[in-house]
């Protein structure tokens, strides 16, 4: 149920997580109930609507891992919900903060924001292979795509609401 939610996201803000059924169930086999910690809300008729899967340790910064919510259940408060249990959660068990994580997409630098976050640059290294060096060189290209893209929106929209030059006499 918590990959239902976690795919919501990841196809809504077109990212991966790269968690299969295998993988998570293998994670919380190596670090235990404790350590990895899976958190849904579902609705009254029993359907998942949001999850959240937390690493944690007494003592330590629990570190929000992977988080999801199903498209339909977005503004039904599910989410924010979760996240009041489950930092209560957390704070019972032990944890010193909690670090939300990754806020690179807009819409979740702004969720967090609204809980009291502190937004932090993020770095990550790779190494120099040709897939790095595809997925670098495809992301720019992407990114030139939208901003080209964009700027032919504004001209339409600028033209379709000036009036059109007069024409030139002979």
């Amino acid at each position: 149920e918590a990959l239902a939610c976690l795919g919501g996201s990841q196809q809504r803000q077109g990212f991966a997580y790269g968690m299969t059924l295998a993988g998570l169930e293998l994670a919380a086999r190596l670090m235990g109930p404790e350590a990895l910690r899976v958190y849904s809300c579902r609705t009254p008729s029993g359907e998942p609507a949001t999850a959240r899967v937390v690493l944690h340790r007494p003592g330590a910064r629990a570190l929000d891992w992977m988080a999801g919510t199903r498209d339909e259940h977005l503004k039904t408060g599910a989410t924010q919900q979760l996240l009041a249990f489950a930092l209560d959660d957390l704070h019972r068990a032990g944890a010193t903060a909690y670090d939300s994580c990754g806020a690179d997409l807009e819409g979740v630098a702004c969720a967090k924001l609204v809980w009291g976050g502190r937004l932090v640059p993020q770095y990550s290294v790779q190494g120099y292979d040709w897939r790095a060096l595809r997925r670098l060189l495809g992301g720019g290209l992407r990114f030139l795509r939208h901003r080209a893209a964009v700027r032919r929106a504004r001209r339409a929209a600028s033209g379709a609401a000036a009036p059109a030059p007069p024409a030139a006499e002979e």
